[in-house]
């Protein structure tokens, strides 16, 4: 009779509602983009991760990182693999993605020569755009796609990754390589090739605006509002220039 009794009055308790579960991100950045995007010890590092964290944070969701291939970020989304990447925005991923109201953040595409070829500096300092290039020695990397797009039909070597492009423009192999002034300082840094390739100053040819883009038919497009506000106070308060000038 006691058990019969407690089981009724297990049955009238009130139901507990279970907990929501938070809402998650998954992320998917560029391997081998330092200082942007790499992995680090197993785990993916750099600037677009940081910036990420931060605003999962202020949004009140987890988030995950998974670096991979240049190449293979937006088919990943694209498959809902995972929900979201981190680029400038482009017809081809307007299909199948909503990207951010504001930028994530703002940069350029520079131009950088060996020391073999130093008199270039002058000469590409007084060149017009692209026009410049021609006749030139260019290389980049595979996953490139800046250099492939605008540099087609001119003398342009492709590398395996950045790192060999790099090498090969030290040793005197290629004369000159578009991109990312960051992304270079950083990897000749690591690479001990600083004083074997060097800036053309004032040079810009690009403007390089980072975008987060969330697949659309997932159930994070719904985060992006919330993104966008987060994105938009950490520009104010100052946190977004201090990631960017983080140590690394």
């Amino acid at each position: 009779m006691k058990t019969v009794v407690l089981l009724l009055a297990l049955l009238l308790l009130p139901a507990v509602p279970a907990r929501a579960q938070q809402a998650a991100l998954r992320m998917v950045y560029a391997e081998g983009f330092a200082p942007f995007s790499w992995t680090s010890q197993g785990q993916v590092a750099g600037i677009l991760p940081d910036i990420m964290d931060e605003a999962a944070r202020r949004m009140g969701v987890t988030v995950s990182h998974q670096a991979l291939p240049g190449g293979e970020v937006a088919a990943k989304v694209k498959g809902l693999g995972a929900d979201g990447f981190l680029s400038v925005p482009s017809p081809d991923y307007d299909a199948f993605s909503v990207h951010s109201a504001a930028p994530v953040l703002t940069t350029s595409i520079g131009l950088f020569v060996s020391l073999s070829y130093e008199p270039l500096i002058q000469q590409l300092r007084l060149a017009h755009g692209l026009d410049g290039l021609k006749g030139l020695k260019l290389c980049a990397s595979r996953y490139d796609s800046w250099s492939q797009a605008r540099l087609a039909g001119l003398d342009l070597t492709i590398y395996p990754n950045l790192a060999e492009a790099l090498s090969a423009l030290a040793r005197g192999d290629a004369q000159v390589m578009a991109q990312v002034p960051e992304v270079v300082e950083f990897q000749t840094a690591r690479l001990g090739l600083s004083a074997q390739v060097l800036r053309v100053p004032g040079v810009f040819l690009d403007e390089i605006a980072f975008h987060l883009h969330l697949n659309r038919h997932g159930a994070a497009a719904g985060l992006m509002p919330a993104f966008d506000k987060a994105l938009a106070e950490m520009r104010a308060d100052g946190t977004l220039v201090a990631i960017l000038n983080r140590p690394r």
